[in-house]
Formats: C-alpha cells, structure tokens, sequence
C-alpha cells in the first residue's frame, strides 16, 4: 500500500510551494494516473489531505469547509484510503496542553472536548466524502518531546492513548503515532524506530479497538518484522523509501522472500 502524503486541500493551505493538492479539477486528472498505474500493479493507494494551519494563513474551521475537489470526488479518484494529519502544529492539532506554538499575539485556541473531537473526524469524513468501505487513518503526534521541563504542559504518550480511545470509539480505522515538530527546544531521542515506543502504548492500551501504525527511522526488513512481532499492525516508510526506491527488494533479500521484480530489472540479476 502506497500513500500520497502532504496532498493540500486549498491553495493557501499548503506547507510548501511544490506540494501536491486537490483544490481544483485539473489536478484531479494527474493524480488518477498515478493511481490508476499502482492499480494495474496490484497495489492499494492512500492520500494524506493535508493543511499547514498556522504555518498557512487560516485554521480548523475554514478547512472544514473546503474541499473543492477533494470534497466533491475522493473516492472517484481511485483512493482506497483517506488520512487525516492533525500532527506538527496543523489545524487539527489545537487539543495539545501547550500554547508554545502559538505567538504572543495570536489567540491561542481553548481545549478540545470529547464533543469537538467527534464532530471534527465526522467532519473530515463528510468533507472529504469517505464512504464506508474506505478506511480512515488518522496520524498523530504521540508526545511533544518536551518532558524534560517539568513546569510546562505539553503533550505526551498517556494523552495519546486517552485520544486514541476517543477516535475508536468514533470510528477512526487506523491511527499512524508521528511526533514531536511543534517546539524547538523539544529533546528528541532519535534512532531506528525511535518513535515506535509510543505506538506500541496505544495499542497495548487498546488492542483490537483500533489499528495503530508506527513510523520513523524503520530502516530495514528485519527491524520492520520485529516491530509487527511486538504487536503493531503496520511499519509505514517515508524517508528511507526516498533514500532508495528499491527498498521493497532490500527489504525482501533481507528477510529472504521473493519479492516480484519488473522484467526489465529482473533479467539484469538472472535468477537473483
């Protein structure tokens, strides 16, 4: 399974210039091709929709509103699977404790309820027009990394969990445990899998209520392996697929299976 990350739904929503969107019918066109090839190859394809939030120009109500596209034909596109980003400081992302991202002169948002909660993922579903049959993944920030300052509120892994209960009971399908991105003085102890801990806490916490997806530094086949083994339901792979598009075959030799090779590639090893 594949995933269209960042796909902005506006124009002025979008964490960079280059970003790919959805906020008007020509784009609809290029995105289906990329689909419709990853279908004739077997495969499934997600699309992450995404707003910058503060980091744009407006927040969570006005993207509520605005799909264009997006709203009007998802599932038309092709896509098997919608996620939903409230994580690094975007629209969604206002029931963290700390108000560190937010400047001295803009409002800082009050606390989400239970209520806000659900009426926010019922709204993501209706806008982005999700029919039942396509699950939703929504990625979360597991802690804020700012454990270290021990006066200040902010964001850690037993608020995740709680949030997590939340979705599920919602309906959310699978929920993807990022981190980490809303404050420069966080402390982030990186390395391979470093942010698998706080996935594994949600779902040991909620076992089958939900499926939860770990990310970050998974940089090879038997790492990826020992993750699922420990419980969770998915390894999902950025970076390291940018590093080496390949990676499904490293990944494959790595835990020795067969992985199926495009014949023009293949003939160049023999057998191999």
């Amino acid at each position: 399974m594949s995933f269209v990350e960042a796909t902005a739904v506006v124009a002025e929503g979008r964490i960079t210039p280059e970003d790919s969107g959805l906020w008007k019918d020509s784009q609809i066109a290029p995105l289906r091709r990329i689909v419709e090839f990853a279908h004739s190859q077997g495969q499934l394809v997600g699309i992450q929709l995404a707003h910058a939030g503060r980091k744009a120009s407006t927040c969570a109500p006005y993207l509520m509103s605005n799909r264009g596209p997006a709203k009007r034909g998802g599932s038309v596109n092709g896509y098997e699977k919608e996620v939903s980003v409230p994580v690094h400081g975007w629209p969604e992302n206002v029931f963290a404790p700390s108000a560190r991202p937010f400047k001295d002169n803009s409002i800082v948002p009050r606390d989400m309820t239970q209520k806000d909660i659900f009426d926010l993922v019922d709204a993501w579903i209706s806008a982005a027009n999700i029919p039942s049959s396509v699950p939703l993944f929504v990625r979360v920030s597991g802690t804020d990394w700012l454990e270290h300052l021990k006066d200040e509120p902010s964001w850690d892994v037993s608020q995740t969990v709680e949030l997590a209960k939340i979705l599920a009971d919602e309906g959310v399908d699978v929920l993807d445990v990022s981190s980490g991105g809303n404050d420069p003085r966080h402390k982030i102890e990186s390395g391979p899998g470093y942010q698998a801990p706080f996935a594994l806490a949600v779902k040991r916490a909620l076992g089958d209520r939900l499926l939860v997806a770990t990310v970050g530094s998974i940089t090879s086949g038997g790492q990826a392996n020992a993750l699922l083994d420990q419980g969770l339901d998915m390894v999902m792979i950025g970076r390291t697929f940018l590093k080496n598009p390949g990676l499904v075959w490293a990944f494959a030799e790595d835990l020795k299976v067969e992985a199926i090779m495009p014949k023009q590639i293949r003939w160049a090893f023999g057998s191999h």
